[in-house]
């Protein structure tokens, strides 16, 4: 699973922190729907949607992609087993997090599964409320409960959970929509704000029984499609060859300023190839890739003279970084 996301606890990261701690604890103990690190007036103004975002876009169509490897697991939150592409980072794009990193804004996290969160003077826990309107893909509410629960089983069943959240000693669930996460020190402004990276995954599905009315167990892999809450779900798949996304047409959270403009694709697909050689010969064949991140100056400088680009149906552009 990769976490290259991950916020880190750094001191270079503190020294920034610093530097608003003074305007962010004004508000402290306060309902906020946006949390900054960096820039304290982020959190007062109005958030509508990201500005890069097209918020009439049409919807429909197919992504392609192209993943190398394989992957033989739907599981991402163990060691054990590969997972399939869609479901690296915070949840991928099965399950939501509390609250969404922000795209465009570093040390900016945006409402989610959360409509809102609090903390006190001392920054010695938070607490999160659940937005009334959450739901699974089968239509169930997301509540409190899942998210205690997806705590404790990712905090001790996850490497990578486990030391991201350290410092988090217990979620306590105050109500049906509210839960409380309590820290084992005081003064670190980066530990409430980072909770909203938690993924929240389903109980009642994650706790029952598959078709063949086994018990499901989620330290184990499985290739039984889960149930999600994000804006995609597994539509097919081919174990280590393929795997096809679709998009939830009622997905709960479409609405949100987060996600306006974007998840447009009606479906995305993911074809493996075991190498990268291969991959990039799946490219110049046409078909399997709709956008390639050109990583070697090489092939960049002395590849691109294939038949496709040749003929304008591939375009080769640079962006800037900065």
């Amino acid at each position: 699973m990769g976490f290259s996301a991950f916020r880190t606890l750094a001191i270079a990261t503190v020294a920034a922190i610093g530097v608003s701690a003074a305007g962010g604890a004004a508000h402290a103990d306060e309902w906020r729907s946006v949390s900054s690190l960096i820039d304290a007036e982020v959190e007062s103004a109005p958030f509508e949607r990201y500005p890069y975002v097209n918020p009439d876009a049409p919807k429909g169509g197919q992504f392609n992609s192209i993943a190398t490897g394989t992957f033989d697991s739907f599981n991402p939150f163990i060691v054990r087993g590969t997972p399939a592409a869609g479901l690296s980072g915070f949840g991928g794009i099965l399950y939501d997090t509390l609250m969404q990193q922000s795209t465009d804004q570093p040390g900016t996290s945006h409402a989610l599964i959360a409509e809102a969160f609090k903390y006190p003077d001392d920054y010695s826990s938070a607490t999160y409320r659940i937005d009334p309107k959450a739901r699974w893909h089968d239509g169930k509410p997301i509540t409190a409960e899942d998210v205690v629960w997806s705590f404790d089983v990712l905090k001790e069943n996850s490497q990578l959970y486990n030391r991201y959240y350290a410092n988090v000693t217990e979620a306590v669930a105050l109500s049906e929509r509210e839960v409380e996460f309590r820290f084992d020190q005081a003064g670190n402004r980066e530990l409430p704000h980072i909770m909203g990276d938690l993924v929240v995954l389903p109980k009642h599905w994650w706790e029952g029984e598959n078709a063949q009315g086994r018990k499901r167990d989620i330290t184990q892999p499985t290739l039984e499609p889960p149930l999600g809450s994000g804006p995609y779900r597994i539509q097919s798949f081919r174990a280590g060859a393929e795997i096809i996304w679709s998009r939830v047409e009622d997905y709960w959270a479409a609405d949100l300023p987060v996600n306006i403009g974007r998840n447009n694709f009606g479906t995305r697909k993911y074809t493996y190839f075991q190498d990268d050689n291969a991959a990039w010969q799946a490219f110049t064949k046409g078909g399997f890739e709709d956008l390639r991140i050109e990583n070697r100056s090489q092939r960049w400088a002395t590849g691109y003279n294939f038949p496709a680009f040749e003929a304008g149906d591939v375009v080769k552009r640079e962006f800037p970084t900065a």
